[in-house]
């Protein structure tokens, strides 16, 4: 359990002029600052009254629970978009357990806000609260927010850290949702995330998707691609998608490409160095930085050079020559 001197460390790494900090000085934000506050239905919550409620615990994390029902719901989405804004900005800040919370009680756009502040959580106790989520929930929004968060999961998964039930749970209401007639919203979000399961049942959604005459299911069948690394299977489509009209899927199948680290697929994906979208470009520079090789290294050096003094995408070709000299991937399809 967290003690005291861990909230103390916290704290003090989230300040930003930490040299002069005397450890011993510091005083611990109050989250009964917090409570009181969100028992104050006359006055809005202040920045200062959000973190003193970050990761709360113990007595406090039960007196939360106890208020958080008799609070209206337009100040608890207040509070939550205030909770995932500032977590956003300071890492150091932790609403996990109250976004936990949220996502069993809120409906709607309050769970939305719950589902960000839970975006680079992994915790599996999320994974039955998702799954309702995406289910029942009245707002697509909110719905396409939980499908998308489930592939966390099953990148888990993959590594054995998730078990076979929610496992089973997960997959279920992922092909559910993809098969459904909700909105193209939430199909393309639940096809994206089935990427890494290897059925047929999954490869056939993924097929259906990528035929489809909606730009966004195709695009999230491609992604799809990616995710399922199986090269043998879609290396032939992605490459083919690298030409389609639509940026979204050019886009899709170039993060596709650096999934697979193929490089065979280097010099045709370098032809999206050309594209007119910056989104495309910035994910071909990632690809291209993941595959490697000599014609991908060249490639990125010739458009390093052309573009000399611009500084749009310096750092995005830095890193992929970076991670070419190191010989390996990131592995992360959101580093771009």
């Amino acid at each position: 359990m967290p003690t005291k001197g861990y909230f103390a460390l916290e704290y003090l790494l989230s300040m930003e002029d930490q040299q002069d900090i005397n450890p011993n000085d510091i005083e611990l934000p109050d989250p009964n600052q917090g409570l009181a506050a969100l028992r104050n239905s006359n006055r809005a919550l202040t920045n200062a009254d959000i973190e003193s409620l970050s990761s709360i615990w113990g007595e406090t994390l039960a007196a939360f629970k106890q208020l958080w029902p008799k609070v209206a719901s337009d100040r608890k989405v207040k509070t939550l978009e205030q909770m995932a804004t500032l977590s956003k900005d300071n890492l150091h800040l932790s609403y996990e357990e109250i976004a936990l919370v949220s996502l069993k009680t809120e409906e709607g756009i309050g769970r939305k806000w719950a589902i960000d502040i839970l975006e680079n959580s992994e915790d599996v106790r999320a994974i039955p609260s998702l799954v309702n989520t995406l289910n029942t929930d009245t707002h697509p929004q909110t719905r396409g927010a939980a499908a998308e968060k489930l592939f966390t999961f099953l990148e888990l998964a993959e590594d054995g850290l998730i078990t076979d039930r929610n496992l089973d749970l997960i997959e279920a209401s992922l092909i559910d949702a993809a098969n459904s007639d909700d909105s193209v919203e939430v199909r393309a979000a639940a096809v994206a995330s089935l990427g890494p399961i290897n059925t047929s049942e999954v490869e056939n959604v993924i097929r259906d998707s990528a035929l489809n005459q909606n730009i966004s299911l195709q695009a999230a069948a491609v992604l799809a691609m990616g995710r399922s690394y199986d090269v043998e299977r879609w290396q032939d489509y992605v490459q083919d998608s690298f030409e389609h009209i639509s940026s979204l899927v050019r886009q899709n199948a170039a993060l596709a490409a650096g999934m697979f680290a193929e490089e065979a697929l280097a010099g045709d994906l370098a032809e999206l160095l050309f594209d007119e979208e910056d989104e495309v470009l910035a994910s071909t520079i990632w690809a291209l930085g993941e595959i490697g090789g000599r014609v991908a290294r060249r490639k990125l050096m010739e458009f390093q050079a052309i573009h000399e003094g611009d500084e749009t995408f310096e750092d995005a070709i830095e890193d992929a020559l970076a991670m070419m000299d190191l010989g390996e991937g990131s592995g992360d399809i959101f580093s771009i």
